[in-house]
């Protein structure tokens, strides 16, 4: 970085961390927004506390990129959409352009399909939990094509608090993402109970994470472990070990920053448990209450509106804290404990459904909303919608993109049945794209989805309307979107 690049930086960075860092420093400031300008003259001369400073101004940079406008108006597309009518066969693809800027295909499949949420997969998953494991495939075109039918098999076998458990799963890595199919459910026939089933971690495709799970229990009273799986190796590497987290009661949940230097594991009696940061280097405990400085509440049955909470790692060196009482925000820089609240909102606020967790929704009492990004405290209003009515918000996993689909039909026997509009919001350029659905009366108990970063599904269980029947063939049909 020159010189002209690092007084742009330095202009870039927002107040909030240069006071945080002027803190560190020992030199508490009282001005007030207008005499913060002068907080960056002085830190621009200030080389001295360089190795400070640039730290947090790396914390700083390190999460998502501010939002590119205040303002992202609805773009409604003149035509609406005709969903095809259903076919008789299966696995049938049928494709459409709706008003010329987003393509549509729509196929009907049979059997016991999934969609792979986590971290929004793109794939389709065919036969999840049969005996001989799943078939994957790939929607591309007019086509459904199987990925990873060669994939390799990894098995573990770990003993734990007196009990022994079992991994054993398929995996592939498909257009840079790792996917694994878990086929523990198929050990010794069908009857083991303690299982180890895979978990990505982050975008990582070498390890995995393996985590307790008994059948038939609740985890809050078992309690969970976690190991990490090397993937080449074959090795299970107890990253937790030698770190205290044994004196902490039952953990109910660990989370592992990407580089694997460090975990927030959250352990105790409470439905939650209080929420720990783990150095997994340095083999050391420390409470979040006590990095961040503020009471964290944790959720109970009886206190719920009192309690909740979200923890989670931005990157590797930040960790993201949000409290749902508080409608509170706050940041955490491992390296240089730069501690930043990012979000104060008094409306409250609606955590997306995201695989980082680092987006909300703010709703005035007119239905007004507004998108936050948690990381940053950067705010974009949304104009053409409303807060008021029966929507769904979810986030890519890259929290660049949000899904918004709108529901209409709810009835006390199938809520949200129906979606009447559906677009994407690209918080990247601005634009936010939306179009009305004309579709078969039939297709009903609609589910909206990711599928990849770039594409959402729409999941109609054919059979949503009828009784059960353990003897009828599972049907649905998938109406997949690429804006």
């Amino acid at each position: 970085m020159n010189s002209g690049n690092f007084l742009d930086a330095m202009e870039a960075i927002q107040d909030q961390y240069l006071i945080s860092a002027q803190r560190r420093l020992g030199a508490a400031s009282t001005q007030n927004k207008h005499g913060a300008r002068s907080i960056k003259r002085i830190f621009t001369v200030a080389l001295a506390a360089a190795l400070a400073l640039l730290c947090t101004i790396a914390a700083a940079m390190a999460v998502s990129p501010p939002f590119r406008a205040a303002v992202i108006s609805l773009f409604q597309l003149g035509e609406a959409e005709q969903v095809p009518g259903i076919p008789a066969g299966v696995n049938e693809v049928r494709q459409i352009t709706i008003g010329d800027t987003v393509t549509a295909q729509y196929v009907k499949v049979e059997g016991t399909w999934d969609w792979i949420t986590e971290a929004n997969g793109a794939l389709l998953r065919n036969g999840a939990w049969a005996a001989k494991g799943s078939r994957f495939y790939e929607l591309n075109g007019e086509t459904l094509t199987q990925v990873g039918a060669d994939a390799p098999t990894a098995s573990a076998q770990i003993r734990w608090d007196g009990r022994e458990y079992y991994a054993l799963f398929r995996y592939f890595v498909y257009d840079g993402a790792l996917y694994t199919d878990d086929l523990s459910g198929t050990l010794f026939n069908g009857m083991a109970s303690f299982t180890l089933p895979p978990e990505r971690i982050g975008g990582r495709t070498d390890v995995i994470q393996l985590t307790t799970q008994f059948a038939g229990s609740d985890e809050f009273y078992e309690g969970i472990y976690s190991w990490v799986y090397d993937l080449e190796s074959g090795e299970v590497i107890d990253v937790l070990e030698g770190c205290g987290v044994e004196r902490l009661g039952r953990l109910h949940a660990v989370t592992l920053a990407e580089d694997l230097k460090h975990a927030i594991v959250q352990a105790g009696d409470t439905w939650e448990g209080t929420p720990y940061l783990v150095d997994l280097e340095q083999k050391t405990l420390t409470p979040l209450s006590e990095l961040f400085g503020v009471e964290i509440k944790e959720w109970q049955f009886q206190l719920a509106e009192d309690g909740g909470y979200r923890a989670g790692f931005c990157d590797s060196d930040t960790i993201l804290l949000t409290t749902v009482a508080g409608h509170s925000a706050w940041t955490y820089h491992i390296p240089t404990g730069a501690l930043v609240c990012t979000v104060e909102d008094t409306t409250g606020l609606r955590l997306i459904d995201s695989y980082r967790s680092m987006l909300a929704l703010s709703v005035d009492e007119a239905g007004g909303v507004s998108i936050v990004d948690l990381a940053t405290g950067g705010r974009v209003k949304l104009e053409g919608v409303s807060g008021n009515g029966e929507f769904v918000c979810k986030a890519n996993s890259t929290d660049t993109k949000l899904l918004w689909a709108e529901w209409i039909g709810s009835d006390e026997y199938h809520p949200r049945t129906t979606i009447n509009r559906l677009g994407v919001i690209d918080l990247e350029t601005g634009e936010f794209t939306a179009f009305d659905r004309v579709r078969q009366e039939e297709l009903r108990g609609e589910w909206v989805y990711w599928l990849g970063d770039n594409r959402v599904i729409i999941i109609d269980d054919l059979h949503s309307k009828d009784g059960f029947d353990a003897e009828r063939t599972p049907e649905y049909y998938l109406c997949v979107y690429e804006f």
